[in-house]
């Protein structure tokens, strides 16, 4: 992902979309899935890993077991460590049950880290896709032993006591022990994550070197995990520990002035500072309105911008102190640019008038002052939250007054860790791009009469810094444009789908740098409204909101086995002068088989006035009495509406996976309706298949508004630069 990462650095935000492919003929297509953020298991959070050449990065490592073995209680004087074989010679290592009481050991050198101290230290242990039967009560611990001189060709379950120190068997005791870690049951052919930095640590702190773990598992039934061991064939399955050194990272911390919450419950006039020692390390935040007219509780935080007039880039980050429970909610955060406070006597009503009501915080509607609105997942334990705050910092910091953030929740009560706690923090970070012409980019600019191509880069730090831009085409160099203040620059008479070079100079310093870029003149334009209708029970429904664009066709009379699709596009987000137009849908799959005479048409509907809210029925949109489509393989004829235009037919010649591409031109339907002076159009689209039972959805705006895989028109522009000629006559 480096590219993608260096693109949007640093002041943007990745997204990025991830989906499976299958052929059709390996494997029986199931789908699989990954852990998400959300899990409580920290170690398998999706997550980007860096490296670099830089003093201050962390480089993570790979480390490989040294040893490891399993021992069992019904042969007891047996050794499984370097010679076992599993099923089918699967090289296994441990399996950690009730049955056989099957106990496991594993140990890791750790004097190449290099460090004193770790970030993270993930131990991914492969479970055997053939050996596995838990449940999900299971609990599997990771515990140091006392010694760690064993050697895995010795350890049996007669001698682990005196060889490791830990004597097999032994209770399982109601608290984790301090020098061990626990985590839940893990599904089969997976790898089995356990974050192990607190052990890791352990071992640092203490001087030591060996990482010796003790493996055990609890159950109420016969159950049993077999993992891969190190001397797997596949060492893809093989154990392994990834360890991220701690390093000292290049920002600075600023914790805040003064923090606490005000209510307006009873206490409009009270500062909650006889609270410290009910809240001695969090401030509470929620919305009640169950009591009386309601009750609001919002946290405040009070810091010093000061000397931050020109920081690069500046977030805060909080972190929430307990798990919040099942139910809907948001946590919103505010900024304020005000003059400093005391927590011992701000109250809800001399907080005032900077501070929204609990009114407006309960609304959809943006609060003022607000940077950013998380969403609360359920049963997420003590998760951060970060915002953006870089321009309300540098605006209070030029001012010389202070910044406040108020945190507001439309949902009791997602508690927020004070200072106290080193949770919420300024964090100031340095900018990557400070070094001149370190990020040349290009992009399609549409602001002018003719579109252009912009050029960005990395501005001097040097004050006063002006730039000279020339651009070559195997030439020589011709001048672009000179004396600008701001390091980016208008080109419209760059070709577009052409590399163009060019040369930035920096005219104080005379320090240039070269690039090529190619500017892709195309614009998407996504649907401003998607829904589906269906005939039948669900005639007079809407499915405005719906997670997909359910498309089925059925030939019977009016029996609900029938769904369309509706698309509404704002003809003003069209460019002026373009080439070509493809509408796109993505598909979400196939559900119900496939019929090799399965086709989408796609029509023009005369447009009318709807949105999402007010999405059209079955009824409203083709009237009750539409009549049944016809069993025609070639064309859907009948499916057109009266007043409708066709636009074009997709043959669909393979079964749909999921984000399969459907296209169609609708330039002339886009001009046509340009012409009519239409300000919107609705585009209608309409499945048949021979067998009757087709089923599928399109991927609609509610799931990728903004994205690529929106209903959308891709419009290609024309050649904005014209050249010359010269007409010869003989």
């Amino acid at each position: 992902m480096t590219e993608a990462v260096k693109a949007v650095a640093p002041r943007g935000r990745l997204a990025l979309h991830v989906y499976t492919y299958w052929d059709g003929n390996s494997g029986d297509g199931t789908p699989f899935s990954f852990a998400s953020s959300d899990r409580d298991v920290v170690a398998s959070h999706p997550l980007l890993e860096f490296q670099g050449t830089v003093d201050t990065s962390a480089s993570s490592l790979t480390l490989l077991p040294t040893d490891d073995v399993f021992i069992e209680a019904g042969h007891p004087n047996s050794n499984y460590g370097v010679s076992n074989a599993g099923n089918g010679g699967e090289r296994y290592f441990a399996v950690l049950a009730q049955r056989n009481n099957r106990e496991g050991f594993l140990k890791f050198d750790l004097s190449g880290i290099g460090a004193e101290r770790v970030d993270s230290a993930v131990l991914l242990m492969r479970m055997s896709k053939n050996q596995a039967n838990h449940t999900t009560g299971n609990m599997v611990q990771f515990q140091l032993t006392e010694k760690t001189d064993w050697s895995e060709a010795e350890v049996t379950w007669n001698n682990a006591a005196s060889q490791t120190g830990m004597s097999p068997a032994s209770g399982w005791p109601t608290e984790t022990p301090p020098n061990a870690v626990r985590v839940g049951s893990a599904n089969t052919n997976v790898f089995h994550t356990v974050e192990l930095a607190p052990l890791v640590n352990q071992i640092l702190a203490s001087g030591k070197t060996t990482l010796s773990l003790h493996i055990k598992m609890r159950s109420d039934s016969p159950t049993y995990f077999i993992f891969y061991s190190k001397e797997s064939s596949d060492e893809r399955t093989r154990p392994r520990l990834l360890v991220t050194p701690k390093v000292d990272v290049p920002l600075t911390p600023r914790k805040p002035l003064q923090e606490t919450f005000v209510s307006n419950y009873s206490t409009a006039n009270m500062d909650m500072s006889f609270y410290d020692g009910q809240f001695t390390n969090y401030v509470q935040v929620g919305y009640r309105s169950d009591i009386g007219t309601g009750v609001a509780q919002y946290g405040v935080m009070l810091f010093d911008p000061s000397k931050l007039e020109d920081a690069p880039f500046v977030r805060l980050r909080v972190k929430g102190k307990n798990t919040f429970p099942a139910g809907p909610g948001s946590l919103r955060v505010t900024a304020y640019v005000t003059d400093a406070w005391n927590e011992t006597n701000l109250t809800w009503n001399t907080a005032t008038p900077w501070f929204p009501k609990p009114t407006s915080v309960t609304s959809a509607a943006a609060l003022d002052g607000e940077v950013a609105d998380f969403y609360l997942t359920q049963n997420k334990a003590y998760p951060y939250f970060e915002a953006d705050v870089t321009e309300i910092v540098r605006t209070a910091a030029q001012s010389g007054r202070m910044v406040t953030f108020g945190f507001f929740s439309n949902y009791n009560w997602p508690e927020i860790y004070k200072g106290a706690s080193a949770a919420p923090a300024f964090l100031i970070f340095p900018d990557p791009d400070a070094t001149f012409g370190n990020k040349v980019t290009c992009s399609l600019d549409r602001s002018g009469v003719i579109p252009a191509l912009r050029l960005a880069w990395s501005p001097s730090a040097a004050e006063g810094a002006t730039y000279m831009v020339e651009r070559q085409n195997g030439g020589a160099w011709k001048t672009v444009a000179t004396g600008l203040a701001q390091a980016t620059c208008l080109d419209a008479s760059a070709e577009p789908n052409v590399a163009q070079t060019y040369r930035i100079t920096e005219t104080t310093s005379g320090e240039s740098v070269v690039k090529s870029v190619t500017l892709v003149p195309t614009v998407k334009v996504f649907a401003c409204a998607d829904t589906y209708v269906r005939n039948g029970g669900d005639a007079n429904a809407s499915f405005g909101t719906g997670a997909t664009l359910v498309h089925k066709y059925s030939a019977g009379n009016n029996d609900g086995g029938t769904r369309e699709g509706l698309y509404r596009f704002d003809l003003s987000e069209i460019p002026a002068d373009f080439d070509t137009a493809t509408f796109k849908l993505y598909t979400t799959g196939v559900d119900g088989g496939y019929d090799s005479s399965a086709h989408v048409n796609l029509y023009v509907y005369p447009d009318f006035d709807w949105t999402d809210a007010n999405a059209p029925t079955w009824n409203t949109v083709f009237s009750n009495g539409w009549p049944t489509q016809k069993a025609n393989t070639d064309d859907r004829t009948d499916a057109k509406r009266a007043g409708e235009v066709s636009v074009g037919q997709f043959d669909v010649t393979s079964s749909f996976v999921g984000a399969d591409e459907v296209s169609f031109d609708v330039a002339s339907a886009i001009r046509a309706a340009r012409a009519a002076g239409a300000s919107h159009i609705t585009l209608h689209s309409a499945s048949y298949c021979g067998s009757g039972n087709w089923n599928f959805g399109f991927i609609p705006r509610e799931r990728s508004q903004g994205i690529s895989l929106a209903p959308q028109i891709e419009f290609t522009l024309k050649n904005w630069v014209r050249k010359g000629f010269i007409i010869t006559i003989r």
